[in-house]
């Protein structure tokens, strides 16, 4: 699924280890966001720093938040600039990311649909607040 591209481009600030948990959401910006770090031999907290977050935290935070597949536009533009060999990778694992969740939002409300529809009782408000049910 993903074009071949390498990740040469190790910063000065990654340089120093893996402390990556990997795979943690198994959507696919979560897989290529993880394959990103993971071959620049960073932590996650490295990585937030190598995009220049001044507010590490923040920058985690975004992190997360793309890796679930709700990104802020930011992060995205830095990891793009950061590491532009895989910037039409990134927009692929995105739009396949924002199917997927698309999907999932789908098949939640289809399923409250389905539930309400199998709870329902059917009934008429008659005068005085009596509720007479239908059908039972």
């Amino acid at each position: 699924m993903w074009a071949a591209s390498a990740v040469n481009q190790v910063s000065p600030e990654c340089a120093k280890g893996v402390h990556h948990v990997s795979g943690r959401f198994g959507i696919p910006v979560s897989l290529l966001l993880d394959r990103i770090i993971t071959e620049a031999g960073c932590s996650r907290y490295e990585f937030i720093q190598a995009l220049g977050y001044r507010d590490v935290y923040r920058g985690l935070r975004r992190l997360d938040a793309l890796e679930k597949g709700e990104g802020h536009p930011r992060i995205i533009k830095q990891i793009a600039a950061a590491y532009p060999a895989i910037a039409q990778d990134l927009k692929l694992a995105i739009a396949a990311t924002s199917v997927i969740k698309k999907a999932e939002t789908e098949t939640a409300w289809l399923g409250w649909c389905k539930a309400q529809q199998e709870s329902f009782t059917p009934y008429i408000l008659t005068s005085k607040a009596k509720l007479r049910f239908l059908g039972a």
